[in-house]
């Protein structure tokens, strides 16, 4: 009979990494190759249209690199957004593509109304987005949970996880 320390050196547990930030690290390589080697994919999310495209390059140097497309709730700008949607239709036939995101509301930082609402404007069209092309919403919230969760209830996103 196989005992527990057997069966733990022949299973491999098999990791997963849903929300990463892979363009903001030194080490880039070094950590594909550990996401390559030890890991069963990672999926990194884009803050905004320059850092979206950053992340699809670096995707496309992993098998198990994957990216989503959003602007953090700071980053999101209060007009010409134009340039986001735009790079989304044209990653949308990506494999690589599989969700919208980080997107939603951050209080934490942002303390003036007229861009709380920009934010406001924007994770709704976000939703809407994910819904449309039927990906994944990765969602951001600090210090907003109570106007997320009504904005979830007015707009419900078909599959999406909060952090």
């Amino acid at each position: 009979m196989e005992d527990v320390e057997d069966r733990k050196m022949n299973s491999k547990i098999k990791l997963v990494d849903v929300h990463c930030h892979l363009t903001l690290l030194k080490h880039k390589k070094e950590v594909l190759d550990k996401i390559s080697n030890d890991m069963e994919f990672a999926v990194t999310s884009g803050i905004d249209v320059k850092d979206g495209k950053k992340s699809l390059d670096l995707a496309k140097q992993s098998n198990n690199v994957f990216i989503t497309l959003g602007f953090s709730p700071v980053s999101v700008p209060d007009s010409n957004q134009k340039e986001y949607f735009d790079f989304v239709n044209e990653t949308v036939g990506n494999p690589k593509l599989v969700g919208i995101g980080e997107v939603g509301l951050d209080y934490y930082w942002e303390k003036i109304p007229a861009r709380r609402k920009v934010q406001m404007k924007f994770f709704i069209k976000a939703i809407e987005l994910a819904n449309d092309l039927k990906k994944v919403l990765v969602i951001h919230t600090r210090d907003a949970f109570d106007d997320t969760i009504k904005t979830l209830e007015r707009h419900t996103p078909n599959k999406f996880f909060i952090h």
